[in-house]
């Protein structure tokens, strides 16, 4: 067969492969920061077109950086303990590029807002509108995502305004 052919062997289930023999370098370096990727890297590093023109392996929140903070998630953003860090509320984050808001509490509670590039609170949870963040006013929450500070639908009703998608 040709090198650019796929090959697949299926002679049982288990045993089921595809692969595209000339893009099999490119999918995975070695695992170094900074190196070029087009699917996965080797962990504690992910694959990630972040603020640039090719998909590189950078370091994933929460890994020590080991002296490369320029290949965090989020390039610099450490902690003290020398790991790569997420965005917090209201810090400045690009929408097009570093999208790593803090989120560890419940994925999806901090969004990167486009309007005004900071991190504000959305809720993923559409299910259970009570579950998202708690809000004071619009200024908290991802406008550009939609979301908007009013009270949740709670049995028995409720006071507590949260951060609710608007359009579903």
């Amino acid at each position: 067969m040709s090198r650019g052919t796929f090959l697949l062997a299926c002679i049982l289930p288990v045993a089921c492969a595809v692969r595209d023999e000339r893009n099999h370098q490119d999918i995975s370096t070695a695992g170094e920061p900074g190196g070029t990727c087009t699917v996965y890297c080797n962990d504690p590093y992910t694959c990630k077109l972040n603020n640039g023109d090719k998909k590189r392996c950078w370091i994933q929140i929460g890994q020590p950086h080991n002296g490369k903070p320029e290949w965090c998630l989020v390039p610099y953003h450490v902690t003290g303990d020398g790991k790569c860090a997420a965005l917090d509320f209201l810090q400045e984050c690009n929408s097009s590029a570093h999208k790593y808001c803090n989120d560890d509490a419940d994925p999806g509670l901090l969004l990167c807002n486009a309007e005004d590039q900071k991190c504000k609170k959305a809720c993923k949870r559409s299910d259970d509108e009570k579950y998202c963040p708690a809000c004071e006013s619009n200024e908290e929450c991802a406008a550009s995502k939609k979301f908007e500070c009013k009270k949740a639908i709670v049995v028995g009703g409720g006071g507590t305004k949260h951060c609710i998608q608007m359009i579903r």
